[in-house]
Order: structure tokens, then sequence, then C-alpha cells
């Protein structure tokens, strides 16, 4: 290993770029202590969700490294070289040809367990007394591991928790709390995880007021889903052999709902698309609906404007024709072109008297149709 000094801008700048558990493993750090380096230097990290964002081409928000002048601004780490060992010892490849899968390998000691084993062991440990001893075993409203079995099995419950959490972390996933239990954070989605063990009904003679008792058989059996219907048990091979089959049905069923879910996007959107072209639609015949009733409106009064200067001209000449151009005659005529004026949409003259409000209303009586006597 070699040593290497990271300034908390080229910390950020790495873990945007590759998840946490690709750099713990270069840096021959683990996952926990790793992240707690993180926290402390107050630089944001990738939800669960982020790296299968990016997997399956949708889009992520990068957000911006916080100016923060009270934390460490760089740190020295120690960089694996060629021959250092692997930071996840209970995960190994083998060779098939060209191609490599993962052979997954619970131990049978736990050794440096995850931070979220480590909670549930205390939390049983501490409560080892109480409910593990009775029928009440899953917990739910709690952020501990949904392990349902005996105390005195726990230890292999642990283990095999254990080596799932470390290879979904590995590959890039994440582990968090529902209000259904533990999930798995796979391709954005929470996929429910549950290891339980069997009771059957145990064979004693009873009578007509007896109850039915259980019993422990010590074979488990690990739920898998968001409504636990997928399922690995204990049989010929133990679960411990089946770890690569827990991990498959995990992220098919995460793919499933994933490919669900962007079907149901693309169906919304195009939803959304097609009421946005609608009420375009929509609006846009109101809006000329509306405009047209104003030309209508705008037209009719230039025309009204118009018949009643016309009269205004006949009424002046045959006045003048007659000699009744009197002052009192054009007091009225000057009032009158005023009021014409002001009506005119084409001159929109100002008055003293009427307002703008009133010339939609001036001849609304004159306009309305009387009402049938019956």
């Amino acid at each position: 290993m070699k040593e290497i000094q990271l300034t908390r801008e080229e910390l950020f700048e790495m873990v945007w770029r590759e998840p946490l558990t690709v750099i713990s493993t270069r840096y021959h750090i683990t996952y926990q202590e790793l992240r707690k380096i993180y926290i402390d230097m107050n630089i944001p990290v990738p939800d669960g969700g982020h790296w299968s964002k990016l997997r399956w081409g949708k889009p992520v928000t990068i957000p911006i490294l916080p100016l923060n002048t009270s934390v460490k601004q760089d740190i020295v780490l120690f960089e694996s070289e060629p021959g250092d060992p692997d930071i996840i010892s209970d995960i190994h490849e083998k060779e098939e040809g060209c191609n490599t899968e993962p052979m997954f390998i619970v131990p049978q000691k736990l050794t440096n367990p995850d931070i979220l084993i480590t909670k549930a062991k205390a939390f049983f440990e501490a409560h080892k007394g109480g409910f593990l001893g009775t029928n009440i075993r899953f917990l739910e409203g709690e952020d501990v591991l949904s392990i349902d079995v005996r105390y005195v099995n726990l230890g292999r419950a642990l283990r095999i928790f254990d080596t799932v959490i470390k290879i979904l972390r590995s590959k890039g996933h994440d582990i968090s709390f529902g209000w259904k239990g533990t999930v798995a954070v796979i391709y954005g989605q929470e996929i429910g995880m549950r290891l339980r063990e069997k009771y059957k009904v145990a064979e004693k003679p009873k009578d007509r007021y007896s109850t039915r008792e259980l019993e422990p058989t010590g074979r488990f059996t690990f739920l898998i889903g968001r409504h636990f219907d997928n399922s690995i048990n204990d049989g010929r091979k133990l679960i411990e052999e089946k770890i690569g089959s827990i991990i498959s049905k995990l992220e098919a069923e995460a793919k499933q709902w994933y490919d669900w879910h962007l079907e149901s996007e693309i169906r919304e959107k195009e939803r959304q698309e097609q009421l946005r072209i609608e009420k375009e639609a929509r609006d846009r015949k109101e809006k000329e609906l509306s405009d047209f009733k104003s030309l209508y409106i705008l037209a009719n009064r230039l025309h009204q404007a118009n018949i009643m200067r016309n009269y205004l001209s006949l009424i002046e000449a045959n006045a003048n024709m007659m000699g009744l151009n009197t002052e009192e005659f054009e007091h009225w005529t000057d009032w009158a072109r005023r009021k014409i004026d002001w009506y005119d949409p084409l001159i929109c003259g100002e008055d003293d008297t009427f307002s703008e409000e009133d010339k939609s209303k001036i001849f609304q009586d004159l306009t309305q149709r009387p009402t049938s006597p019956h």
C-alpha cells in the first residue's frame, strides 16, 4: 500500500464517479469507515438509487460541494497495490473460460461485520430475555434487521445477513428500512428482505379446548419481495450455499419493479402531454372566442358610433337649413359629439360622467328581447 493525500474536493469528485464500495476497496478501508469520513468532512454522497439510475440511463442530479471551513480539508489514505488482500474477504471470484462470476461464501465466524449487523446484534443481545423467547419475534417499526429466529440461531442468521449486505453494497446497492422492515435498495426500488426460522405444528394430544402449539424446526427461510412471495429455503443445501440465488432474486424483482415504474412513468408522461395538448387547444379556442367577441363588440360600437355621427350630421344640416341653429342647440351637438367620440373604439375619448365599463352595459336594456307573457 502507498500513502496518498486527498483533498475534500478530490473526495467529492471521486464519490460521484464511483460507489463508496469501490473506493473503500481501492484505499483499503471499510465501507463504514469511509462513509464516516465523508460525513465528518461534510461531503454529500449519492443515495442508494443514484448508480441504478445511471445504469439504466435515467437523469441524475449532482449537488455542489458545500463550503465548510470548520471540517478537515484533506485526509491521508492508503491506496491498494497489486498483492494487497481484498477488504471483503468472503467474496471471491472463480474463472470459467473467459467469464468470471462471484462465488459468495458465508464465513463460519462473524468478522468485520457491517454496521447494521453490529446494531442488530446489540439489539437482540439486549432483548434476548424478552420477545426472543416468545412467539412475538418479528420487529415492526424498528430500524433493526428483519431477523425472526430463536436466540440460539442468531449467530447463523447474522452471518447470512452480513454476507448478503456486503454483497449488495459491493454491487452499488444500499440497505434501508421501510414500513415492512428491512429493504434492499436496488435500481432505486425497495425490495423487502426477511430471514426467519420455520415452525411446525407440534404433534401433541389435545382436547377440543386446546390450541395448536408450534415448535421450531431450526430450518431457515429467506423471504424476498415487496409482498415476500419469493423465498430461499434450507433444504438439501443450506441457505449459506444459496447466497447467489438470494442476490439474483433481489435484483430480478428490483428490475421488474423498475421496469414497471419506468413504463408507468412513460405512460404518465404521455398522458400529461396529451392533457397539455388538449388544454392548449381549449385555451386557444377560449382565447379566440374571447378575441372574436371583442372584435364583434368593437365593430358593433364603431358601427353604432358612425350611425349616431351620421344622425348628428343630418340634424345639424337640417337645423342650419331651417334656421334653428341656436346656442342651446350648439351646446347639445357639442355634448353629443363628445359622447360619440367617447363611445367610438377608434377614438376612445374621455368623459367625466361615463366610465369604460359603461360602454358594455349602456345599451343592454335596448338589445334584450322582451320576455314572453306566458
